[in-house]
């Protein structure tokens, strides 16, 4: 059942944790960590379908127990919010993260608009660049060592006696 699971990233595949799951509901956006991908978070079309169970359920049981002129109790409260604790529960593998849909939009000149479509940085491109900083570090030092010249005794200024 592919729908059912934890969100993960569609640029990396790098699945989200449970707890983020719970906050990522909220917004509107995730950056992954791993890749820095952007993709937006939406819920399943289930989502609706499973509040709307839950809704009917309670309603359905605290119904049975009015009608059955039964007391109210703590055993009681708890079996009408269930439904509303489960719905809870499975909606946290209801999230799916999703690429941005970028959209082209015309000027008012009728030209289009160029839109630069978003492709996160990979493993290998980020060494790369880690790597190109690193000699270049390395040659400013070089650079640096070249310009003040080799101090052995040939370069010394030393007084003639």
């Amino acid at each position: 059942m592919k729908r059912f699971g934890r969100p993960q990233c569609p640029y990396c595949g790098k699945k989200v944790g449970i707890l983020n799951t719970w906050t990522l509901r909220k917004r509107g956006e995730y950056t992954c960590p791993r890749c820095q991908g952007l993709s937006n978070v939406v819920l399943d079309i289930f989502v609706p379908l499973f509040a709307a169970l839950a809704i009917l359920v309670a309603l359905f049981s605290f119904v049975i127990n009015r009608v059955g002129e039964y007391p109210i109790t703590l055993a009681t409260f708890l079996w009408i919010l269930g439904p509303f604790l489960v719905f809870y529960i499975v909606s946290l593998f209801l999230v799916h993260l999703r690429r941005p849909v970028l959209h082209r939009t015309e000027k008012s000149d009728g030209k289009e608009e160029k839109v630069q479509v978003y492709h996160p940085r990979t493993d290998a491109q980020r060494m790369a660049e880690r790597a190109k900083a690193q000699r270049e570090q390395e040659k400013a030092v070089n650079g640096e060592e070249a310009s003040q010249g080799s101090t052995g005794p040939q370069n010394r200024h030393t007084p003639k006696i």
